[in-house]
């Protein structure tokens, strides 16, 4: 990358974050936290060198914290499936705790 590509990248980077909305970094942030959730239970396929409870654990706990503020910004329906999602993700920790598992389906989250 040349000097004015990585300077044209740099002002394009600043250009977004004077513009991007903190709901949409939130809720982007959620989906990240779902999805790498899953994968350190490593019972999602593919990724059981992935295994870190602890952090899967740490996911949850932040998904919880973030719920009111996304109370705020989602509709009911949407907070209501987010609910559902921890709720999933809890239940896959779980049974990853009990010891060798089955692989969850990809599509077993949604």
């Amino acid at each position: 990358m040349s000097e004015d590509e990585a300077r044209a990248a740099q002002d394009a980077a600043a250009e977004y974050m004077k513009r991007v909305p903190i709901g949409d970094v939130v809720i982007s942030t959620v989906q990240t936290l779902i999805e790498l959730g899953y994968r350190r239970t490593g019972l999602v396929q593919g990724a059981a060198d992935e295994r870190d409870l602890p952090q899967t654990e740490v996911a949850i706990e932040a998904l919880r914290a973030l719920v009111p503020v996304l109370e705020r910004l989602l509709e009911p329906s949407s907070v209501t499936a987010l609910r559902g999602e921890i709720a999933q993700l809890q239940l896959a920790y779980a049974r990853a705790g009990e010891g060798p598992a089955r692989l969850l389906v990809p599509s077993a989250r949604g």
